[in-house]
């Protein structure tokens, strides 16, 4: 398979997040020995997720290095890349021991977070479309053992009220907000209502450059919500104001 047809299958992934698309992406570019077609796929590899900073910044890293970059020095950077996620999820958890969380979509970040924490009890929302947290939710009761609520999505404001804490992954993190699933803005909205703390989970990689512009997402199939003429999103943002602390 050529490396653009590799890219275009991480454009198309829907399924997993930043974290492993941003992985898969690495690998691709590792591939690739010619100087040309290197700079080509790293053009590539920062547009073809516009919500994901992680990938941007894998393009960035790539371009800003085209005359000594090699496999070498992309594996420097994925270390790099695993040493700040791990560094994160460490800070975390500590937050979350015997603490009711509520959170939305799966970030696996936060769901090595919620292992090495061990809250009390996690209320995940449906996460729809895809249902992300039906996922999330099934993996952390079915084979981690930990006390569950699964909640619709426009039931996410009762389940902030009976969570201590909120707790989002990050796709991307810029001036203008924290990018994240579908609906985290409303939950941020709630949780300042009910004076509820809202961390985001993002590592450095999370964060655009100072002065990125929000990103334009492309409307994405609206039959996947029922009707021929939805407007259907998977990402939105949610103003920086609104979250308690971003965890790096």
């Amino acid at each position: 398979m050529s490396w653009q047809a590799k890219l275009t299958a991480i454009q198309k992934d829907y399924t997993h997040g930043a974290t492993y698309l941003t992985q898969e992406a690495v690998k691709v570019l590792q591939s690739i020995e010619s100087k040309e077609e290197l700079m080509r796929a790293a053009k590539r590899v920062q547009s073809i997720q516009p919500c994901m900073a992680s990938l941007y910044n894998l393009g960035a890293f790539v371009l800003d290095n085209i005359d000594t970059i090699n496999a070498f020095w992309l594996s420097k950077w994925l270390e790099e890349f695993e040493a700040q996620n791990k560094k994160a999820i460490q800070k975390c958890a500590p937050l979350l021991q015997n603490q009711t969380i509520l959170t939305h979509s799966f970030s696996s970040l936060v769901y090595e977070a919620i292992k090495l924490g061990s809250p009390k009890k996690i209320i995940c929302t449906e996460s729809r479309p895809h249902n992300e947290g039906v996922a999330l939710a099934k993996r952390l009761y079915y084979s981690k053992g930990f006390e569950v609520e699964l909640v619709s999505d426009a039931a996410a404001s009762i389940g902030v009220q009976e969570a201590d804490i909120v707790l989002f992954g990050a796709d991307g993190v810029g001036n203008f907000g924290l990018v994240h699933k579908i609906g985290s803005f409303t939950i941020a909205l709630a949780a300042k209502q009910y004076q509820k703390r809202l961390f985001s989970i993002a590592p450095i990689h999370k964060f655009w450059p100072k002065n990125y512009p929000p990103p334009k997402e492309p409307l994405k199939e609206p039959l996947e919500l029922g009707f021929f003429k939805a407007k259907n999103l998977y990402f939105d943002i949610t103003p920086k104001e609104l979250v308690t602390n971003f965890i790096n």
